[in-house]
């Protein structure tokens, strides 16, 4: 716009200088003067630094002069390399400014006129002045792919060669040359088989680029390559990662002692070691181990007495890296007990390693009970919006979430708490996207043996098969929303077997119903199943084997119903609360109408779509209210039951 303005002031300036007549001597006088100014030049390479700007100063001493006008010639456009020119001060001298505004133009010369008008208050041209601008833009060498990256799993083989091309991006032929620059390791790059290479541009240069670290340890590596030619350097960042075997976590972490057991072993580069040993400690071999793919081995363990067992993933390099331990503790031998406490309870986890028991209370709080040998010691970490936790696999971290009532600055968290110190280590933004805050909340959370904890979404405020569900994973620290299979959920609710390998998620509404879903720990992937129905609450047991859909309904891992426990006692109007027990098939439930725990075997149907029940109804060590949690020790052999009122521990009838 600004050029086609300049042109149309020069066009009605230059007709009423026609009309009006020249004044020659002004004319001369403008062009003396303005010829001892050279051509303004500007030079800079290609995709480099754009030049400073440069000047025209404009002198003339006629009393008439009331217009100065730069612009370009008429039926020429300004180039979209360089700005429309700007003028300094109002009368002479004037200053002109030129200014390129980029370097991603074609290599070569590039030109433009620049045309200067002055003009009496009546627009009568006295004179104009054309000056030339010149613009080279110089090839450059040039690198393609700009950077490089190396992956490697020692032991399944060398990352391939990857080729680097190098030309001038003007087409201009000279030599080239290349070596590296080690900012961490040396001697594991190669260029062309050796230590640098050389070539010429045209035609463009390949640079075959590899690696060799075998002497080096597991671990990432940067480095530079440095390509000059004709005076100019180009840069290409190598990053190699060579990645060992790695066990990250062991579920479940924790062994009874003197008891053997099975662990699922989960982490990297599994498939890379020829003779798998699993390694429970320094001298304990794993009894039987099965490789299940890169990520997963699961082993047996002979009775261990009490400990904490490093596991590893052991070839013939020895031990490989490992951030997991199996901790054998005894099985608790806490006597029954009612402890006073305030806040529904949301959920609730028993920390065997050590012997503490953590609510997640509905007043924005993770209560926390120790076993102190004889008493109980009760403290409380604050966490405002509390709407769930988990325990990490390895049982270091306690993972909530908080989650504000959906508004478009609604907060949403994911808090890592360090489970030995109960402090607060991490404050991660929650996976909802901020754009959709005002529609969907956090509601559920639910941990996978490889680190991921599954967290579902819900819309208080609106209907539909639409709340999303996120992976986020505890290592990382990153989310993924998850893919649901034809439809989604309408406030979803998610629920994790003991050992970690499936977690349930089932929609609380919608119509017609969604199917369930699980999250395959094995493959990282999230499924769609053959069942749709909705439920506000799912439950799975220690293997994944079987699982509650709502209160009652079994389901074993196919998703076919294997029964029913009873609903509520005649004359409630709640639900049993249920808890699976990590030994057999067993599950207990409590009614808080008739304060009785009652135990049924799911290997054993009554014949009229329900379980036998074991023994007798047990009244709890102390009666409890309505909305329980309800947890069974990882032994068998104890009950944790809370409410708004109390937490009772107590022996598993």
């Amino acid at each position: 716009m600004e050029s086609c303005r300049f042109r149309d002031a020069a066009r009605r300036l230059r007709r009423r200088g026609r009309r009006r007549g020249w004044r020659r001597g002004r004319k001369r006088r403008w062009k003396r003067r303005l010829a001892r100014d050279q051509p303004l030049s500007f030079s800079a390479d290609h995709n480099g630094a754009v030049p400073a700007a440069k000047t025209f100063t404009a002198t003339f001493s006629e009393p008439t002069v009331a217009f100065f006008v730069v612009g370009v010639p008429a039926g020429s456009t300004l180039p979209p390399w360089l700005n429309a020119p700007t003028i300094t001060g109002a009368s002479s001298p004037i200053t002109v400014t030129i200014t390129p505004n980029t370097t991603a133009m074609v290599p070569g010369v590039h030109s433009t006129t620049i045309r200067m008008v002055t003009a009496t208050a009546s627009q009568a041209i006295i004179s104009l002045r054309d000056a030339s601008v010149t613009y080279t833009i110089n090839g450059v060498i040039s690198a393609s792919p700009t950077s490089l990256n190396f992956d490697e799993q020692i032991g399944v083989s060398t990352p391939a060669a990857q080729n680097v091309t190098l030309s001038d991006t003007g087409n201009t032929n000279y030599a080239w040359t290349a070596s590296i620059s080690y900012q961490s390791g040396a001697g594991w790059l190669l260029l062309n088989g050796t230590s640098n290479a050389g070539g010429q541009t045209v035609p463009p240069g390949i640079l075959s680029v590899s690696v060799s670290g075998a002497a080096l340890q597991p671990g990432t590596y940067q480095a530079t390559i440095q390509i000059s030619g004709n005076g100019r350097t180009v840069n290409v960042p190598v990053t190699y990662v060579r990645r060992a075997p790695q066990v990250n976590f062991v579920a479940p972490y924790v062994g009874l002692t003197n008891t053997a057991g099975q662990a699922i072993i989960r982490g990297n580069g599994f498939n890379a070691i020829t003779a798998q040993k699993v390694k429970f400690g320094v001298g304990t071999d794993a009894t039987t181990q099965t490789v299940v793919n890169d990520t997963e081995i699961r082993a047996n363990y002979p009775a261990l007495p009490a400990g904490t067992y490093p596991v590893f993933v052991e070839n013939a390099t020895g031990n490989q890296y490992t951030r997991a331990n199996l901790v054998i503790v005894d099985a608790p031998t806490f006597p029954d007990v009612a402890i006073a406490r305030t806040g529904g309870s949301l959920d609730l986890i028993y920390d065997a390693e050590r012997r503490a028991i953590y609510i997640a209370s509905s007043n924005g709080a993770i209560d926390r009970y120790r076993f102190n040998g004889s008493t109980w010691n009760a403290d409380s970490l604050p966490l405002a919006d509390l709407r769930g936790f988990a325990l990490t696999p390895d049982g270091k971290e306690i993972v909530a979430i908080t989650s504000q009532a959906p508004s478009q600055n609604a907060v949403q968290s994911v808090v890592h708490i360090d489970a030995a110190t109960f402090t607060v280590t991490a404050t991660v933004d929650g996976p909802v996207p901020h754009n959709l805050r005002f529609l969907f909340d956090l509601t559920s959370i639910a941990m996978a043996n490889n680190g991921v904890a599954i967290i579902a979404s819900g819309s208080p405020t609106t209907s539909g098969s639409a709340d999303p569900v996120y992976a986020y994973d505890t290592l990382s620290r990153t989310s993924t929303s998850l893919a649901f299979d034809i439809f989604g959920f309408q406030d979803g609710v998610v629920a994790a077997a003991g050992d970690g390998s499936r977690v349930i998620a089932v929609g609380q509404g919608g119509s017609p119903p969604a199917k369930t879903h699980y999250y395959d720990a094995t493959t990282g992937s999230f499924n769609g199943t053959s069942l749709f129905l909705n439920g506000s609450f799912v439950l799975v047991n220690k293997n994944a084997s079987k699982f509650l859909h709502g209160f009652t309904s079994v389901y074993d891992s196919s998703f076919a119903l294997l029964g029913d426990l009873p609903g509520p006692d005649p004359g409630s109007c709640c639900y049993n609360t249920p808890a699976f027990s990590p030994l057999g098939d067993f599950v207990y439930t409590y009614s808080s109408f008739s304060t009785l725990i009652r135990k049924f075997d799911l290997a054993s149907p009554d014949g009229s779509g329900g379980f036998n029940q074991v023994g007798g109804a047990t009244p709890p060590f102390s009666p409890l209210a309505g909305g329980q949690a309800m947890r069974v020790s990882f032994d068998g052999g104890k009950l944790f039951i809370a409410d708004n009122a109390k937490l009772v521990v107590q022996a598993a009838p």
